[in-house]
């Protein structure tokens, strides 16, 4: 079922307060279950920001930040380290900041 079979992403919308923003999360959330992942949610809007980041919180999934990453043309800068403060979290989230671009082919 691939590699990534057993994981779970979040995606947040830090890019925009309008309908622009939630179009972006659902856009990336379709692309990241093309590439391979099964499970993954759009979460809550949060505080709007300037860069997109690739948050980090499971340090056994450093190759999937960094195919993440890549699939959706950031740097492997993009990729923060976070700690989970819960069993349910996310092993990533993915914060779109309002420099986030969808990739095209």
């Amino acid at each position: 079922q691939g590699k990534y079979a057993d994981s779970y992403v979040e995606v947040q919308n830090g890019y925009s307060n309008d309908e622009y923003g939630e179009r972006r999360v659902e856009a990336v959330a379709r692309l990241l279950i093309h590439e391979g992942l099964p499970t993954v949610y759009a979460g809550d809007d949060i505080a709007l920001l300037p860069t997109t980041q690739v948050i980090l919180l499971d340090p056994n999934r450093q190759q999937m930040a960094l195919d993440i990453a890549d699939w959706l043309n950031l740097e492997p800068t993009a990729i923060v380290t976070g700690t989970k403060q819960l069993d349910t979290d996310p092993e990533i989230i993915v914060k779109l900041g309002s420099d986030f671009e969808l990739p095209t082919e």
